[in-house]
């Protein structure tokens, strides 16, 4: 059975988690997964999973869960207009070996869009997305966001190359946000004043200090670098705050005590 009528048969299935074993090349098309589904993704060789035609291939809907694990590609389109992966109020795990990449947004959330839910990253990869708006990598509007590893790397947008924090919550214990760009400000991150971003010793988050491998750094249009304006992060306050780089420091970055908490500046 092709594996859009496998997953199409466990949307609002009750019980689960509903285990789908995937392998090899695949090519999928949008799917909904309504309140209630429960569906996990689990591959013990490398697969990738590509997104036919334009549009999310996820959108996880309230009460709704999908995991992903082992060496799973997500792919998106370049020419693509949105992001590859959207909460509704939904929850979404990535572990291990999971990589979602190569997919363009012409609004907010190159990779992930979490509108609402709960997003958790253990593992995995998330990189070579591009927004034309914010947040390459991931964009947080509300709900929570929780990374415990994992890289999120090579991203690209107008601010928060990596992750941008619109409103919700980011909590970062681990993992490594490194060479993603944005044109304006946050190379790695930017928090808004309504969101907000705990940050812990064992994660790190580059600076730019002439790495262009693996630093965070805000370019503009014309590819010219720009001091002072975050290149691993920026914090929306007045006046704001931003790091060139947040390696070994830890920082609780609520946009209303950014200044007060862990050391930031």
């Amino acid at each position: 059975m092709p594996l859009a009528d496998r997953l199409e048969s466990l949307i609002g299935l009750a019980g689960g988690p509903h285990t789908v074993a995937v392998s090899g090349n695949q090519s999928l098309g949008t799917l909904n997964l309504t309140s209630g589904t429960n569906i996990t993704l689990k591959a013990n060789n490398p697969t990738t999973i590509e997104l036919s035609g334009t549009g999310r291939l996820f959108t996880i809907s309230s009460s709704a869960t999908l995991r992903l694990e082992g060496p799973i590609t997500i792919r998106g389109k370049s020419d693509n207009t949105q992001p590859l992966i959207q909460l509704d109020g939904g929850s979404l795990t990535i572990g291990e070996e999971v990589e979602i990449t190569d997919n363009h947004s012409s609004i907010n959330g190159g990779g992930v869009f979490v509108n609402n839910g709960s997003f958790s990253m253990t593992g995995g990869t998330i990189s070579g997305n591009t927004s034309d708006q914010n947040g390459g990598g991931v964009f947080v509007n509300m709900g929570d966001f929780s990374m415990t590893g994992g890289i999120i790397s090579g991203n690209t947008s107008d601010s928060g190359g990596g992750v941008f924090v619109n409103g919700g919550n980011f909590s970062m214990t681990g993992g490594t946000i490194r060479g993603n760009t944005a044109r304006t400000r946050g190379g790695g991150v930017t928090v808004m004043t309504t969101g907000h971003f705990t940050k812990i010793f064992n994660s790190i988050i580059t600076g730019y200090n002439n790495d262009t491998s693996n630093g965070n750094v805000v370019r503009n249009a014309s590819n010219t670098v720009v001091d002072n304006m975050g290149h691993a992060v920026w914090v929306n306050t007045n006046p704001p705050r931003l790091r060139g780089n947040t390696a070994g420091f830890g920082v609780d970055l609520d946009s209303s005590q950014a200044g007060i908490l862990g050391g930031w500046e």
